[in-house]
Formats: C-alpha cells, structure tokens, sequence
C-alpha cells in the first residue's frame, strides 16, 4: 500500500515528466521522396579476353531535379569506369574517362557503346543470357545519395568492341 507523501511524489514526478515532453519542439523528420529515376533495357556484353565488359541502360529521369549516376559495381568485378567516346564498336573510338554521369530533370540518357557509356574490368566468365543484378549509385544535388538494384542481362558483345583507352 502506498503512503498519501509517495502518491503525491509520483503525481508530481508524473506532472514533471508531462511538462518536459510538450516543452521539447517535436524532432519528427521525413525523408524526401526519392526522385523518380527509371533504369530499363539493361545489358552488359559477355567478358573478353581480358574480363571487361561494356554495360548499356536506358535511364529516365522523371524528376524535376537532375541527378548523378556516381558508379555501377558488383561484387566480384575488380573495376567500374563511365566513359565518353565516339564508339566502341567501330575500331576507331577511343574512351575518355568520365568520373560521373548527370541526367537533367525530365531528360533521358542512355549508356551504351557510343557518346556516354560504362564498363566493368576483371568480370569473372558469365555466359550469354545469364541475369547479373549490378548496383547503380546516384545522387541529387542536395547530395541525398540513393542505390537502386539494377537486373542486367547479358548479351554477345558486338563485332569489334575495343575498350581503348585515349
């Protein structure tokens, strides 16, 4: 049984309590949406002699902000480069490094073999058809950072693919 003092401690103490919770400001926080960036039509070419393969992705951005693609990796491939060149198919397009991609507000990019592309180096043997799901990293301009999982699916690599660098 409590005592009358014990009681009116613990209504104090409670009262105490109550006060202190509607005092402090609410620290709530909602994340932002993420933007609305589809990846589709997504291949990477079966590895050459040497393990690289040249990756190919449509990606739209549906957003009204722009955003960077900053890597595309898996965890066996030892390598990830974006690139710039004419064409990788045609014998004569050397690759320029590219340390990222941006994709304006409602504008489409595709990765591919000519203009903007991407490639990973020391892939181990995958055979034509196989599913390879990859990582896509990506920011926004605020800096908020995302990763969507992208299923590429893998392709015979076009007559004449070099990976030449300028």
């Amino acid at each position: 049984m409590r005592s009358a003092g014990a009681t009116r401690l613990a209504l104090i103490l409670s009262g105490a309590a109550l006060s202190l919770t509607s005092a402090v400001p609410a620290m709530a926080s909602v994340m932002p949406a993420a933007p609305h960036v589809l990846f589709t039509h997504a291949t990477l070419t079966a590895p050459d002699s040497h393990g690289n393969v040249a990756l190919s992705v449509d990606v739209r951005n549906e957003s009204a902000q722009s955003v960077t693609l900053l890597s595309i990796a898996d965890t066996p491939s030892q390598g990830f480069m974006f690139f710039t060149a004419p064409s990788i198919v045609t014998g004569n397009g050397a690759m320029s490094y590219a340390a990222n991609v941006s994709v304006r507000a409602h504008h489409n990019l595709q990765l591919g073999y000519t203009h903007v592309g991407a490639m990973l180096s020391s892939v181990p043997s995958v055979r034509v058809g196989t599913i390879v799901p990859l990582t896509i990293h990506w920011t926004t301009p605020r800096g908020v950072d995302y990763t969507t999982v992208v299923r590429f699916r893998t392709v015979a690599a076009p007559a004449h693919l070099r990976f030449v660098m300028r």
